[in-house]
């Protein structure tokens, strides 16, 4: 009975637990089946609603829609995109870390933009409208005066695309001097070699013989004319002498006096780049050195849609600050709107340089692993003639996480860490790859216009008959005048 056993209901006859077996063996003593209690498991009663966890949980919810990480992710949003950034500025003043005019990249992203619209503006003022001016008076039309600087600057972009688009006959000799030179250095090192004597500056000149016997190998010769070769600037030498003897002494002197305004322009435009970081005074000098008379020669008729002169994502600055020419005989068009152009997009990549720098020395003297790092590029192992060697990943620089800046002319990096929200938010608004969170405000625009819409045509009564008299009055005078 359920009673004879302590409340635990009646095993079924004859069922002697094992336990009980082995305790009798060991015990000697006789266990009966009613002794043996199965201890079975009670399945545990539901705990009883509790009338608070709904008012909990509504204000967790609550709690976490006001949060600081979700007001600013509302702020980042709707209001200032680089709040992550003030945050990062207002925690270095808390902890006494370094912060001044030279590292506070939140200042200076502020002042960029009216900084960028002042030099647009000065520019504008103090040197292309002064240019314009004189050619009015001189009565020169921009065509003519373009064709002059075009004329001027010809015979130097000649001959260096030349030199960069060579024919057969030149890349077989140059591959025949480069192979000769680079046996003579070989014997040179044999009786270097045997006389026991250094033979390390040898070696170097052997690693650049054979560098040149590559490069002549790999060359390939110019597809079309030898007429066409040496014109690749878009203007024959013969044609820009014709041009420059065709004018009188009075116009050529008004023609050089303009252009004496145009190489200022240009070279102000070049000690920008180096006043910014875009390039080293070792590049531009190089460039000085190459042209006398440079001036920009872009085809906007052969490639409509080309960027011209590119200013980057965001503040994601990253490449030289031109590009190197390779010849064209396609139509030089819009000399003078290029200039012009090539100023505003180094004032306009300048500027977001200067921020990337300011925010590099941020992160410099403030390091913090868990929200970023700098010039620690990721490196990845790779299978290089046989052997595994690590290397900088090559894809590096695309990674969304990684800013890019030039100092003095060289890339430099800013890595945020990828595992932290509000450095990768920071990241993406400083590389303008949050633009997709316009769709919010897109759509919210679309759905009140529609709305609108609707007010004033479907849900209003007076529309239907409205358009009815209108439509059977167009209609009857229509018909009227037939």
């Amino acid at each position: 009975s359920t009673s004879s056993r302590g409340g635990y209901p009646p095993r079924p006859a004859g069922v002697v637990d094992r336990f009980a077996q082995m305790v009798t063996l060991v015990k000697g003593e006789n266990v009966s089946d009613d002794d043996l209690l199965y201890q079975q498991a009670t399945p545990t009663p539901p705990a009883p609603p509790n009338p608070s966890s709904a008012w909990q949980k509504s204000k967790d919810k609550v709690s976490s829609l006001v949060s600081p990480r979700a007001i600013d992710a509302l702020i980042s949003t709707w209001q200032d995109k680089y709040v992550d950034l003030k945050r990062v500025r207002e925690h270095i003043q808390k902890t006494d870390g370094a912060l001044s005019d030279m590292n506070d990249a939140y200042t200076g992203e502020n002042l960029s933009h009216q900084r960028i619209a002042k030099r647009h503006k000065d520019f504008l003022k103090d040197e292309l409208e002064p240019l314009f001016k004189e050619m009015r008076q001189y009565g020169i039309e921009r065509e003519a005066f373009e064709q002059f600087l075009h004329a001027r600057h010809a015979p130097e972009a000649n001959r260096v695309m030349a030199r960069r688009n060579p024919n057969e006959e030149q890349i077989k000799a140059g591959q025949e001097a480069a192979e000769a030179k680079l046996k003579e250095l070989r014997i040179q090192l044999q009786h270097a070699q045997a006389r026991n004597s250094a033979t390390r500056a040898i070696e170097q000149a052997i690693e650049k013989a054979q560098a040149e016997v590559t490069h002549w190998k790999t060359a390939e010769a110019f597809r079309g004319t030898e007429k066409e070769r040496l014109s690749l600037s878009g203007m024959s030498d013969a044609d820009a002498k014709a041009l420059m003897d065709a004018l009188s002494p009075d116009k050529r002197k008004k023609m050089e006096s303009l252009a004496e305004k145009v190489d200022a322009i240009i070279e102000k435009t070049l000690s920008m780049y180096e006043s910014y970081g875009l390039e080293s005074k070792e590049t531009l000098d190089a460039w000085r050195e190459v042209w006398e008379y440079y001036i920009p020669l872009h085809r906007d008729d052969a490639h409509p849609t080309g960027f011209s002169h590119p200013i980057g994502s965001g503040f994601n600055v990253r490449g030289p600050a031109a590009k190197q020419r390779t010849g064209s005989n396609e139509k030089v068009t819009n000399i003078l709107g290029h200039i012009a152009m090539q100023r505003e997009a180094a004032i306009t990549r300048g500027e977001k340089n200067r921020v990337d720098k300011m925010l590099f020395l941020l992160a410099s003297q403030n390091p913090n692993p868990d929200f970023w790092t700098v010039n620690q590029p990721k490196r990845k192992k790779i299978l290089e003639n046989g052997l595994v060697r690590v290397r900088v990943d090559p894809n590096y620089r695309n990674q969304p996480n990684v800013l890019m800046l030039r100092i003095a002319g060289k890339e430099a990096y800013v890595t945020f860490n990828e595992h932290n929200p509000e450095a990768m938010r920071l990241a993406a608004a400083l590389k303008n790859l949050d633009v997709s969170d316009m769709g919010v405000v897109t759509g919210l625009m679309f759905k009140l216009t529609r709305d609108f819409a609707s007010i004033n045509t479907q849900y209003n009564p007076l529309f239907g008959a409205r358009n009815l008299i209108r439509d059977v009055g167009f209609g009857l005078t229509a018909l009227s005048s037939t």
